[in-house]
Protein backbone atom coordinates (compact mmCIF):
# COMPACT_ATOMS: atom_id res chain seq x y z
CA UNK A 1 0.00 0.00 0.00
CA UNK A 2 1.89 3.03 -1.31
CA UNK A 3 -0.35 5.85 -0.08
CA UNK A 4 -0.72 6.18 3.65
CA UNK A 5 -3.51 8.78 3.56
CA UNK A 6 -6.61 9.18 1.42
CA UNK A 7 -6.47 12.02 -1.09
CA UNK A 8 -9.42 14.07 0.18
CA UNK A 9 -11.02 14.94 3.48
CA UNK A 10 -14.64 14.20 4.22
CA UNK A 11 -16.76 17.19 3.26
CA UNK A 12 -19.65 17.70 5.66
CA UNK A 13 -21.02 20.80 3.98
CA UNK A 14 -23.33 18.88 1.68
CA UNK A 15 -24.09 15.96 3.95
CA UNK A 16 -27.71 14.83 3.99
CA UNK A 17 -29.52 12.70 6.53
CA UNK A 18 -27.22 13.63 9.38
CA UNK A 19 -26.87 16.39 11.92
CA UNK A 20 -23.97 18.64 10.96
CA UNK A 21 -23.13 21.11 13.72
CA UNK A 22 -21.09 24.31 13.65
CA UNK A 23 -18.70 25.22 16.45
CA UNK A 24 -17.08 28.67 16.70
CA UNK A 25 -13.64 27.41 17.67
CA UNK A 26 -10.76 29.59 18.86
CA UNK A 27 -8.21 26.82 18.24
CA UNK A 28 -8.99 25.68 14.71
CA UNK A 29 -7.62 27.04 11.45
CA UNK A 30 -11.04 26.45 9.88
CA UNK A 31 -13.89 28.35 11.53
CA UNK A 32 -16.56 27.36 12.15
CA UNK A 33 -15.63 23.77 12.79
CA UNK A 34 -18.14 21.43 11.16
CA UNK A 35 -18.82 18.31 13.21
CA UNK A 36 -20.66 15.14 12.32
CA UNK A 37 -23.20 15.26 15.12
CA UNK A 38 -23.81 16.99 18.44
CA UNK A 39 -21.45 14.81 20.47
CA UNK A 40 -18.49 15.86 18.34
CA UNK A 41 -19.47 19.51 18.80
CA UNK A 42 -19.67 18.93 22.55
CA UNK A 43 -16.15 17.50 22.52
CA UNK A 44 -14.88 20.79 21.09
CA UNK A 45 -15.52 22.45 24.46
CA UNK A 46 -13.00 20.09 26.06
CA UNK A 47 -10.38 20.82 23.42
CA UNK A 48 -10.92 24.56 23.78
CA UNK A 49 -10.13 24.46 27.50
CA UNK A 50 -7.38 21.85 27.42
CA UNK A 51 -4.34 24.06 27.94
CA UNK A 52 -2.05 21.44 26.41
CA UNK A 53 -3.90 21.63 23.08
CA UNK A 54 -2.50 24.03 20.48
CA UNK A 55 -5.02 23.39 17.73
CA UNK A 56 -7.39 20.76 16.39
CA UNK A 57 -9.35 19.82 13.31
CA UNK A 58 -12.46 17.76 12.79
CA UNK A 59 -12.67 15.10 10.08
CA UNK A 60 -8.95 15.13 9.14
CA UNK A 61 -7.53 13.17 6.24
CA UNK A 62 -8.33 9.51 6.67
CA UNK A 63 -5.67 6.84 6.44
CA UNK A 64 -5.47 3.41 4.91
CA UNK A 65 -5.06 0.34 7.07
CA UNK A 66 -4.45 -3.35 6.53
CA UNK A 67 -7.50 -5.35 7.59
CA UNK A 68 -7.60 -8.90 8.90
CA UNK A 69 -5.51 -10.85 6.40
CA UNK A 70 -7.68 -13.92 7.07
CA UNK A 71 -10.28 -12.22 4.90
CA UNK A 72 -8.52 -11.70 1.54
CA UNK A 73 -11.57 -10.01 0.00
CA UNK A 74 -10.97 -6.99 2.24
CA UNK A 75 -7.47 -6.49 0.89
CA UNK A 76 -8.91 -5.64 -2.51
CA UNK A 77 -11.11 -2.89 -1.11
CA UNK A 78 -8.23 -0.65 0.05
CA UNK A 79 -10.05 0.14 3.33
CA UNK A 80 -9.47 3.43 5.12
CA UNK A 81 -10.51 5.05 8.37
CA UNK A 82 -11.24 8.70 9.16
CA UNK A 83 -10.82 9.80 12.80
CA UNK A 84 -13.25 12.34 14.16
CA UNK A 85 -10.50 14.68 15.39
CA UNK A 86 -6.81 15.33 14.95
CA UNK A 87 -5.28 17.27 17.85
CA UNK A 88 -1.89 18.97 18.15
CA UNK A 89 -0.33 19.27 21.63
CA UNK A 90 2.30 21.52 23.17
CA UNK A 91 4.60 18.54 23.70
CA UNK A 92 4.66 18.19 19.86
CA UNK A 93 2.56 15.00 19.89
CA UNK A 94 -0.40 14.58 17.55
CA UNK A 95 -3.35 12.44 18.51
CA UNK A 96 -6.49 11.15 16.84
CA UNK A 97 -9.83 10.77 18.60
CA UNK A 98 -12.88 8.71 17.77
CA UNK A 99 -15.90 10.34 19.43
CA UNK A 100 -18.46 7.74 20.34
CA UNK A 101 -21.44 6.94 22.48
CA UNK A 102 -20.50 3.87 24.46
CA UNK A 103 -23.72 2.07 23.57
CA UNK A 104 -22.73 2.17 19.91
CA UNK A 105 -19.38 0.40 20.33
CA UNK A 106 -20.41 -2.83 18.67
CA UNK A 107 -18.32 -6.01 18.23
CA UNK A 108 -17.18 -4.98 14.74
CA UNK A 109 -15.88 -1.63 15.96
CA UNK A 110 -14.22 -3.31 18.92
CA UNK A 111 -12.32 -5.56 16.51
CA UNK A 112 -11.37 -2.81 14.06
CA UNK A 113 -10.28 -0.21 16.59
CA UNK A 114 -6.99 -1.89 17.58
CA UNK A 115 -6.14 -2.19 13.88
CA UNK A 116 -6.76 1.53 13.40
CA UNK A 117 -4.67 2.23 16.50
CA UNK A 118 -1.77 0.19 15.17
CA UNK A 119 -1.78 2.09 11.89
CA UNK A 120 -1.98 5.40 13.77
CA UNK A 121 1.15 4.43 15.69
CA UNK A 122 2.85 3.69 12.35
CA UNK A 123 1.93 7.27 11.37
CA UNK A 124 3.56 8.43 14.65
CA UNK A 125 0.22 9.34 16.18
CA UNK A 126 -2.01 7.88 18.87
CA UNK A 127 -5.68 7.00 18.50
CA UNK A 128 -8.08 6.96 21.44
CA UNK A 129 -11.80 7.00 22.13
CA UNK A 130 -13.51 10.13 23.48
CA UNK A 131 -16.68 8.73 25.02
CA UNK A 132 -19.97 10.41 25.78
CA UNK A 133 -19.71 9.50 29.46
CA UNK A 134 -16.54 11.60 29.68
CA UNK A 135 -17.56 14.38 27.31
CA UNK A 136 -20.88 15.09 29.00
CA UNK A 137 -19.83 14.41 32.59
CA UNK A 138 -21.37 16.96 34.95
CA UNK A 139 -20.80 19.52 36.29
CA UNK A 140 -17.65 19.82 34.16
CA UNK A 141 -19.41 19.85 30.79
CA UNK A 142 -21.89 22.58 31.72
CA UNK A 143 -19.06 24.62 33.23
CA UNK A 144 -17.08 24.39 29.99
CA UNK A 145 -20.05 25.65 27.99
CA UNK A 146 -20.54 28.54 30.41
CA UNK A 147 -16.86 29.54 30.22
CA UNK A 148 -16.76 29.28 26.44
CA UNK A 149 -19.75 31.61 26.16
CA UNK A 150 -18.06 34.09 28.51
CA UNK A 151 -14.80 33.93 26.57
CA UNK A 152 -16.53 34.62 23.28
CA UNK A 153 -18.94 37.32 24.45
CA UNK A 154 -17.13 39.26 27.19
CA UNK A 155 -13.94 41.28 27.59
CA UNK A 156 -11.80 41.54 30.70
CA UNK A 157 -12.36 44.60 32.89
CA UNK A 158 -8.77 45.54 33.72
CA UNK A 159 -9.63 47.72 36.72
CA UNK A 160 -11.76 44.98 38.24
CA UNK A 161 -9.01 42.43 37.56
CA UNK A 162 -6.47 44.55 39.44
CA UNK A 163 -8.81 44.80 42.43
CA UNK A 164 -9.55 41.06 42.46
CA UNK A 165 -5.86 40.20 42.03
CA UNK A 166 -4.88 42.37 44.99
CA UNK A 167 -7.55 40.83 47.20
CA UNK A 168 -6.58 37.28 46.26
CA UNK A 169 -2.91 38.00 46.93
CA UNK A 170 -3.96 39.07 50.42
CA UNK A 171 -6.61 36.44 51.21
CA UNK A 172 -5.56 33.56 48.89
CA UNK A 173 -9.14 32.26 48.45
CA UNK A 174 -12.41 34.18 48.25
CA UNK A 175 -15.84 33.13 47.07
CA UNK A 176 -17.45 35.08 44.24
CA UNK A 177 -20.24 36.05 46.64
CA UNK A 178 -17.79 37.42 49.24
CA UNK A 179 -16.07 39.59 46.65
CA UNK A 180 -19.40 41.41 46.34
CA UNK A 181 -20.73 41.10 49.87
CA UNK A 182 -17.59 41.58 51.98
CA UNK A 183 -15.12 43.37 49.72
CA UNK A 184 -17.53 45.60 47.80
CA UNK A 185 -16.25 44.61 44.37
CA UNK A 186 -18.65 45.71 41.63
CA UNK A 187 -18.91 42.72 39.29
CA UNK A 188 -21.45 40.40 37.72
CA UNK A 189 -21.21 36.63 37.75
CA UNK A 190 -20.37 36.89 34.05
CA UNK A 191 -17.33 39.02 34.89
CA UNK A 192 -15.98 36.22 37.07
CA UNK A 193 -16.68 33.68 34.32
CA UNK A 194 -14.73 35.83 31.88
CA UNK A 195 -11.70 35.92 34.18
CA UNK A 196 -11.91 32.16 34.64
CA UNK A 197 -12.21 31.57 30.90
CA UNK A 198 -9.10 33.66 30.26
CA UNK A 199 -7.07 31.95 33.01
CA UNK A 200 -6.75 35.02 35.22
CA UNK A 201 -8.25 33.22 38.20
CA UNK A 202 -9.18 29.61 38.86
CA UNK A 203 -11.69 27.39 40.62
CA UNK A 204 -12.50 23.69 40.62
CA UNK A 205 -14.62 23.41 37.48
CA UNK A 206 -14.48 19.62 37.33
CA UNK A 207 -16.18 18.92 40.62
CA UNK A 208 -18.28 21.99 41.45
CA UNK A 209 -20.90 23.90 39.49
CA UNK A 210 -19.99 27.48 38.64
CA UNK A 211 -22.02 29.85 40.81
CA UNK A 212 -21.74 32.68 43.30
CA UNK A 213 -20.58 30.07 45.83
CA UNK A 214 -17.47 29.08 43.87
CA UNK A 215 -14.14 29.60 45.62
CA UNK A 216 -11.68 31.61 43.54
CA UNK A 217 -7.88 31.70 43.57
CA UNK A 218 -5.16 33.29 41.47
CA UNK A 219 -3.70 31.21 38.67
CA UNK A 220 -0.33 29.82 39.75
Amino acid sequence: MLNLYVSKRRDLRNRKGTTVCKFASTKSEIVPVLTDGKLEADYCYHLEFNRDVIKYECQPLGYYYIPDIDDPTLLKKNPHYTPDFQVWYKDTSIRYFEVKQEEFIDPELALLFPIWQSQAIYLKKKLDFALDSEIRAEPYFSNLKTLFKAKKNRVINDAMLRTITALLKEHKKISAFDFINKHNVIASIGDFYCLLANYKIKTDIKNFELSWNMTLELES
